[in-house]
């Protein structure tokens, strides 16, 4: 599928859509450049999950931890883990294990801890007249 997005609303409307196909995904994997909307789509995202926390970018924490309705959410960003074993040290096998959903930015350094679990890419990208593209299917 593919979304062309041209403000916050329709950013909004993307996330209340994939919120409905969420039954049988286990994470979401987040890619694109920097600024393109991974972290405010994840924040649209979570509130439709009924997280009422703040949600804010794991940049430097690199991961937060969410609850709503008895689910526990992962938000990961992996943008400053150089190496694999980085995630080891972190415990980021034994998150993903607990988490019902986990959303990770940055996500190519973490795929091979990604074959047990259904996954939705999303790639955001801009067009040129500088509009978000969302485009989105299963691993």
């Amino acid at each position: 599928m593919r979304y062309i997005v041209k403000n916050l609303r329709d950013t909004k409307k993307i996330a209340k859509k994939i919120k409905k196909r969420l039954n049988s995904v286990d994470i979401i994997c987040l890619d694109g450049d920097l600024g393109a909307g991974k972290t405010t789509f994840t924040k649209y995202l979570l509130r439709c999950l009924g997280v009422k926390d703040i949600v804010s970018s794991p940049t430097f924490t690199i991961a937060r931890q969410y609850t709503a309705r008895d689910k526990m959410m992962y938000h990961f960003d992996l943008y400053r883990i150089k190496e694999s074993k980085e995630l080891d040290e972190i415990g980021f096998a034994e998150m993903l294990s607990n988490a019902n959903l986990s959303i990770i930015e940055w996500p190519e350094i973490a795929r091979e801890y990604f074959e047990n679990y259904n996954v939705l890419n999303i790639s955001i990208s801009f067009d040129q007249e500088d509009n978000r593209v969302f485009e989105i299917g299963e691993a």
